[in-house]
């Protein structure tokens, strides 16, 4: 085709003249050649078109130089860059191939382009990710937020985002369908799915939203799809739960998409199955423990060598495999997968969620009955102090205690026993926070009111200032902003007294001027009991009765304690100058636990008259009831009684008084 255009060209240059004679000299020899001048037309095109030829690859050479040599710069731009379209993000070039480009950015959900010299003649795209091969001029790259690894090859085009980190530190639901629009309640992430979050909620009726990071900035709303579709980014409104429920509650920050699926199945059983589970047969299954008042959260600790699956209320109809090649020592099961689960060999605590599909095999926890504080900081050497240890089976090796120390040396140890003790590594130890080894050497503390916190299976410690306080429209400050701290007793742990002016109004106590840990009365369908009474952790306020100068005393009992759960006793006297005033600990129990004779003595103080006695179990079942002429003095019969916790109740003109008891068996 070219030889044919150039052809007409030269005969419209040169017109055809057969007759005429035409000549070239050769240089070579000085010779002269006579041509024709068809021989000569002949000749011209020919080294036209030898020189178009060259031209033309002159031209390629250019145009792939264009494509695929060296750059100023080649860089990351789109709105998933904190520059926009604006600008491109520079990359750094390998030094040791100048084809491959990397960086590591923080990106948005949006889309980017890879370009370079900060101008859109040269450009690369495609519409796929996480890899791809990009094309001059293609598609928008899709491109969730997140932290990545990117690296391009400026000669092939070819791209890879490799996943680092979420760009947010949390996602959670807020609104009054949740909690309040004050507090979000945090999904988990997914493991390997790293823009998916997933939970199980108690939602109320009501609105809600998702969130990320607790704060107003990234937020996904209602676009119009109701409770399963694409959340809307900006505008929308509220999420409408139509009934209150437990729901799988499910968003992925990349996409959009969420379901809020209400009707989530509750396993009266869940177990591990398998020749690699602890029960070494896919025959039968070893079962599992429900753990942290979730009933769609599982634990056991056994050895795993192999493959198992999780399957609930023994049947194959419900059982959790995985997708691919499963991962160790985190992964999220797939309902109903026909892929097996594989552990290593070994001693592992393994927690399963059966709506998130979430598991992690842990070390296992060392159980102790009792850890405690020895030492001249806490009283001497010859006795410990016994903490309190969190019931959780995947968290007994946190243990609490909020006491008075004095300067000195201290160490924890197990048992009451210098068998197993823990200490610093080197003396003196970090105070306040540090970890302790086994045996290790006195850790050095410093004088006041602690809330001491202690890992035996890490070894770490912490030792955080605490204080109780009086709060409420019946407190010394009449509001709910300020505290009044009482002081904890010199010889009691645990015990916190203070003589305060009251007024007749709600009353709470709580720990370091804060509501993560507060004391009301007992469960809010029960009778909040005064002068003495049961405190439970969130519970009611308690009702002062009349104005008055009071000596009050706290017996804090359960740092671990839930809502509405039980967490000590409580006791308010009246300072008017006649009587004494008495602590909640002057209400003796005695012997507890009991095994069949119960007796009570009230020591320090007089209550006039006959008093009722009503007990019941922690269910509220009324076990016995009587009347007894003195409140001082009372005796009764507990051998019919299963083990467990009691709830003794006196009343009496002018009082009402609880406590708690136990039975052993």
């Amino acid at each position: 085709m070219i030889k044919k255009k150039i052809t007409r060209i030269t005969k419209s240059i040169f017109p055809k003249k057969n007759k005429k004679i035409n000549t070239k000299r050769n240089f070579y020899n000085n010779s002269i050649t006579k041509y024709s001048s068809t021989e000569l037309e002949l000749l011209i095109t020919n080294q036209t078109i030898s020189m178009m030829k060259n031209l033309l690859t002159i031209t390629v050479l250019f145009f792939a130089t264009i494509s695929f040599g060296q750059f100023d710069s080649l860089g990351i731009i789109g709105s998933a860059t904190d520059l926009g379209w604006d600008a491109q993000t520079n990359m750094t070039n390998d030094a040791g191939n100048t084809d491959m480009w990397t960086i590591n950015i923080d990106l948005k959900n949006g889309s980017s382009k890879f370009r370079t010299d900060n101008t859109w003649v040269t450009n690369w795209g495609s519409a796929d990710f996480p890899m791809g091969t990009g094309t001059q001029g293609g598609a928008d790259i899709p491109t969730p937020g997140g932290n990545y690894d990117v690296t391009f090859n400026s000669a092939t085009g070819e791209y890879n985002f490799e996943f680092q980190d979420s760009i947010y530190g949390s996602v959670g639901l807020i609104g009054e369908a949740g909690i309040d629009w004050s507090t979000d309640i945090v999904l988990t992430q997914v493991a390997n799915a790293p823009w998916t979050y997933r939970d199980t909620l108690d939602l109320n009726a009501g609105e809600c939203k998702f969130r990320a990071d607790g704060v107003w900035m990234d937020e996904w709303a209602d676009g119009g799809d109701g409770l399963s579709g694409i959340a809307a980014t900006s505008g929308g409104g509220n999420f409408m739960i139509p009934s209150a429920g437990e729901y799988l509650v499910e968003l992925n920050t990349a996409t959009g998409e969420y379901n809020i699926q209400s009707f989530i199945p509750i396993y009266a059983t869940m177990g591990v199955i398998g020749a690699g589970s602890p029960s070494g047969t896919w025959d039968s299954e070893m079962a599992m423990s429900n753990i942290n008042g979730n009933v769609h959260q599982w634990a056991i600790t056994g050895d795993f060598n192999g493959e198992f699956k999780f399957r609930g209320d023994s049947s194959w109809d419900y059982n959790w495999g995985v997708e691919g090649v499963p991962n160790f020592p985190i992964d999220t099961a797939v309902f109903n997968s026909a892929n097996n689960i594989f552990a290593p060999m070994g001693t592992y605590l393994l927690e399963f969620n059966d709506t998130s599909g979430l598991y992690e095999f842990k070390d296992p926890i060392v159980d102790y009955p009792t850890i405690g504080v020895i030492g001249d900081a806490v009283g001497g050497w010859d006795d410990d102090i016994d903490m309190y240890k969190n019931p959780s089976a995947t968290a007994s090796d946190e243990w609490l205690l909020t006491i008075t120390v004095a300067d000195g040396p201290l160490k924890f140890r197990a048992n009451d026993a210098w068998d197993v003790s823990w200490g610093a590594a080197t003396a003196p130890g970090g105070f306040p926070t540090g970890s302790a080894v086994i045996p290790g050497e006195n850790i050095t503390v410093f004088a006041g009111t602690w809330t001491i916190a202690f890992n035996s299976t890490t070894g770490d410690y912490s030792f955080t200032a605490a204080s109780i306080g009086s709060i409420g429209t019946g407190s010394p400050t009449a509001g709910w902003d300020d505290d009044t701290d009482l002081t904890q007793d010199a010889t009691v742990v645990g015990l916190w007294t203070g003589t305060q002016a009251l007024t007749a109004g709600e009353f709470k106590f709580r720990k370091d001027d804060d509501w993560a840990t507060n004391w009301g009365g007992e469960h809010p369908d029960s009778v909040v009991t005064f002068p003495i009474g049961l405190a439970s952790q969130d519970g009611p306020n308690l009702m002062i009765p009349n104005d008055g100068v009071y000596f009050m005393s706290l017996q804090t009992t359960n740092p671990f304690a839930g809502e509405h759960e039980y967490n000590g006793d409580y006791s308010f006297s009246i300072m008017d100058g006649t009587s004494n005033p008495f602590s909640v600990n002057d209400v003796k129990i005695f012997p507890n636990p009991a095994t069949d004779l119960v007796n009570v003595t009230i020591e320090g103080a007089e209550l006039q008259g006959a008093a009722q006695v009503l007990i019941y179990d922690m269910t509220g079942k009324l076990m016995q009831s009587g009347t007894y002429e003195s409140a001082n003095n009372i005796s009764f019969n507990v051998n019919n009684y299963p083990t467990g916790f009691y709830v003794i109740q006196m009343k009496g003109e002018g009082f009402l008084i609880s406590k708690r008891f136990a039975v052993a068996k």
